[in-house]
């Protein structure tokens, strides 16, 4: 998939983390095998490295087109980043954390996972943060 061995070491230690946590109950496994539990996590934080991937490219090529810096009136990508670090820091923990796992490349049903929510919540509270960034005019750091 086009990989660096840098990302790979990151996927491999994330796959690492979720087996470890993970508990096998062919009960509720659907007739489905622990081999193929092991794929569909394996996939899964690949398709998360690829959308961290892809979204820092994104953000990179509108970074040096320099629409972001027209769009917002910001003159650096220094200052956007102190900016964004401040908006961030400001929210309540609990979107500080949805901030966090977005950056990693979560998707919203993920986000919903990792804070054992529904995936309704998890929307609105990506919406939240989304208004936020929009009223300080810092949009075009956010995850499209």
């Amino acid at each position: 998939m086009g990989f660096s061995s840098q990302d790979c070491d990151d996927i491999a230690q994330q796959i690492a983390i979720e087996i470890g946590a993970f508990t096998f109950d062919p009960a509720r496994a659907n007739g489905a095998s622990p081999e193929a539990v092991f794929a569909v996590i394996v996939k899964r934080q690949m398709q998360c490295a690829a959308r961290r991937r892809s979204r820092y490219r994104r953000r990179l090529e509108r970074y040096m087109q320099g629409q972001h810096a027209v769009a917002t009136g910001v003159e650096s990508k220094h200052e956007m980043e102190l900016d964004v670090r401040m908006v961030v820091e400001r929210l309540p923990r609990d979107l500080q954390r949805v901030c966090e796992l977005l950056s990693e490349g979560e998707s919203t049903a993920g986000v919903a996972k990792a804070l054992n929510c529904g995936w309704h919540t998890a929307q609105r509270m990506v919406a939240s943060i989304h208004e936020r960034f929009e009223k300080l005019r810092l949009n075009e750091w956010l995850g499209d």
